[in-house]
């Protein structure tokens, strides 16, 4: 019936979802794409709101669990339940670039490729730009999966674990290759039965495209795994990615490769970042990681002085000093003519 669906999975988030849909619905072209709401038994006014969308808007699709089965759970019925050729899955806290439905229109009318990557603007918690977070070095490329060089040539490319799937808004994906990869349940739970679904894809040779034009305003501050605390965060992704590389990613070349996007996204000052606010047993956990990871032998001694809770309390005082200069070097890197345009349209 659509060329495209909006796969957008929710929990207890009703006014930042209210917030999305108006923003997609007033895009031009939204007759055209259908907008599938995954809801996990939210508690708060989700059901209501969507129901008032629904009677002016019968391109939106409102599925709801009885119980809360999980995020991993959640992102895998929200593509299942579409009814399109095409699925962008979106984080239900996130919002579209203004205009950007066109465009994937566009794209997606070719049927040339199996996933489609797109940079993303982060943003403070008000939704105001602060750099663009791009996933690949070198602009846009076309790559098929089918050997392991070109696998090698895809984590090679990467600057962050969003190459991995790692953030949802910035996926599309066919849903029949999405549906044909099969089943991967035993990695719900990881928080990534996303990503295992996408690199079975890969595995399965797929045409892989990425665009460097960005096609989100990511809200930052709003992560919902932080709610365990940093170290745990970071615990989701060496843990989650260790298992889906291995698994899929055996070939010791591919396998270096890929467990390499991890160490560029987990550079030496984030790693003191997250030893500064851990415990001592989460600090011994995460030399373990820096060690499964390959990191180099100075990134692994200073991680096992910062079992020391000396140096924790001196690398903690050090925290906003360091946090200033990473974010002025992120703002200089990441600054472009894309979002310097955003913020003047913004801005008129």
């Amino acid at each position: 019936m659509y060329q495209l669906s909006v796969c957008i999975p929710t929990y207890n988030r009703e006014p930042l979802l209210r917030l999305l849909l108006d923003n997609l619905l007033k895009q031009r072209s939204i007759d055209h794409v259908q907008i599938v709401v995954s809801d996990n038994a939210s508690t708060d006014n989700t059901t209501e709101m969507v129901r008032s969308f629904q009677q002016d808007h019968n391109n939106v699709k409102y599925l709801r669990s009885e119980t809360n089965r999980g995020p991993d759970a959640n992102y895998l019925r929200a593509v299942d339940g579409s009814d399109a050729n095409y699925c962008w899955l979106f984080g239900s806290d996130d919002l579209p670039q203004p205009g950007i439905i066109e465009i994937m229109l566009e794209i997606v009318a070719t049927d040339a490729f199996d996933i489609m990557l797109f940079p993303r603007i982060w943003c403070d918690y008000r939704m105001n730009p602060l750099r663009v977070d791009e996933l690949f070095s070198n602009g846009d490329f076309v790559l098929d999966t089918g050997s392991e060089r070109e696998l090698v040539a895809y984590f090679d490319r990467a600057t962050s674990i969003m190459a991995l799937f790692s953030y949802l808004s910035s996926i599309v994906v066919s849903r029949k290759r999405w549906i044909d990869a099969g089943t991967v349940d035993q990695y719900i739970g990881t928080a990534y039965v996303h990503s295992a679904k996408l690199f079975q894809i890969m595995r399965q040779v797929a045409k892989i495209a990425y665009f460097s034009n960005p096609c989100v305003l990511c809200r930052g501050d709003n992560d919902h795994f932080m709610q365990h605390g940093f170290y745990h965060r970071a615990r989701i992704d060496f843990a989650g990615f260790e298992r889906l590389i291995d698994d899929y990613f055996p070939e010791k070349l591919v396998n270096d490769a890929a467990k390499g996007v991890v160490r560029r996204e987990y550079t030496l000052l984030r790693l003191l970042q997250v030893a500064a606010l851990s415990e001592q047993n989460e600090v011994q956990e995460l030399l373990t990681y820096v060690k499964k990871y390959h990191y180099d032998k100075p990134t692994l001694k200073v991680i096992s002085k910062a079992r020391n809770p000396l140096v924790r309390f001196l690398m903690k005082s050090a925290l906003p000093f360091g946090k200033s200069v990473w974010w002025m070097q992120a703002k200089l890197r990441h600054k472009s003519k894309i979002l310097e345009a955003f913020e003047r349209n913004t801005s008129n």
